[in-house]
Parts: C-alpha cells; structure tokens; sequence
C-alpha cells in the first residue's frame, strides 16, 4: 500500500500507461522515416525523462520548428507524439522536445545516440 501511494504522488507528463516499445523518428516536414529506435535502456531512460520533466508553454514565444517528429509507439500502435530538435535550444530552459499538440516544452535535454537507430 505504501508503494501504491508514492507512485500516486509522482509527477507524470506522458498520459500513456502502455510501454513504449519502440521510438520512429521522422521528417518534421515530411513523411520521410530517418531511423526506428528499439534500443529498451534508451527509451525507458528518454520516457523516464520526459514524463518526470519540467514543462513550459509555448504560448507568446516565438520559436523554429523542431527538426523531427517522434512517434512513440507500443508495438505498432501510436501512443504519442512529440517534435524534436537535433540542437538544444535555448529559450526559457534547454529544450529538445517539443509536446506541439499541448503546446509545451519539455526541460530535457537527452539526445538520440545514434547507436540506438536503426534505419
């Protein structure tokens, strides 16, 4: 019961209870797929990240576009997703990644290790 109640008072951004099993990474401006991420260790560390993160909205800022879409996905299905930037850019916090349906930056900076793509 206790470990109930901690778990119950953790932060959690990502509104997803299904694991994700792996991670595409596209074009932001296009539907071109540039790697598929399966590596288990990166995206429970990038998930973890994300979900315990800092949050800023978008809202009044002026900002590029992200370089990529992620699509987190439970085995074929789309769980979320969320933009992108190969550079950490400087607004409030660094950011990489970017929730563009909310409209919030998420205060992680953790990029892709290429070892983990796939293409």
């Amino acid at each position: 019961m206790a470990c109930f109640l901690i778990i119950g008072c953790q932060s959690s951004n990502l509104k997803s209870a299904e694991e994700v099993t792996n991670i595409e990474v596209i074009e932001w401006d296009g539907q071109k797929r540039i790697a598929s991420i399966d590596d288990k260790q990166f995206i429970q560390k990038i998930v973890k990240a994300l979900d315990h993160a800092q949050k800023e909205s978008t809202a009044n800022m002026d900002f590029k576009q992200p370089d990529y879409k992620l699509h987190f996905n439970h085995k074929e299905k789309a769980l979320f997703t969320m933009g992108y930037y190969k550079e950490v850019i400087v607004l409030n916090n660094k950011v990489r990644y970017f929730d563009y349906q909310e409209g919030e930056l998420y205060n992680v900076e953790i990029p892709f290790l290429k070892e983990a793509y796939t293409q």
